[in-house]
């Protein structure tokens, strides 16, 4: 099996340097059609030459070290648009800007949480929640209750 937290911290330590961070890892497809897919950003964006150069810095560091024993394409990119936020840095970089918070709520009287899905300008967040003000005016959001957070094009 392979470990992916273990190549991940890898990449962290040999590859990853400021301003870029790792986003995420995955592993999709099967047999010959395996795919690693890194997904990078940095607080500014990032460029097509860095994501390049970081698809041949990964590379190599997973052949010196043979760290994926099986065929496979690499893949390194950018989260994009259509990905939620997910990275602390990210959030902190959307601070200001609209997105659109998917979080569950309970309510007192009723046994299971219904989801609901707001958009608006991120006002504020720190470990715990985050704000965000509608046209309907600001929300507390529960950060351990959220769903997804996505950006909105404005």
């Amino acid at each position: 099996m392979l470990d992916l937290d273990h190549i991940r911290r890898r990449v962290e330590e040999q590859v990853i340097q400021e301003p870029l961070f790792l986003v995420g890892l995955e592993l999709t497809g099967g047999g010959g059609a395996r795919v690693l897919r890194f997904l990078a950003d940095s607080d500014t964006g990032i460029t097509v030459d860095q994501l390049a150069g970081l698809n041949r810095a990964i590379g190599n560091l997973l052949d010196e070290e043979d760290l994926v024993p099986f065929s496979y394409r690499l893949e390194v990119f950018s989260p994009g648009l259509d990905r939620p936020l997910t990275h602390e840095r990210q959030l902190k970089r959307h601070v200001g800007m609209r997105v659109r918070v998917c979080y569950k709520e309970t309510a007192q009287d009723e046994e299971a949480p219904r989801w609901i899905t707001l958009t608006g300008r991120l006002q504020s967040l720190d470990e715990s929640q985050l704000c965000l003000a509608t046209d309907k005016g600001e929300v507390l959001i529960e950060r351990n209750e959220i769903k997804d957070i996505h950006c909105e094009l404005q």
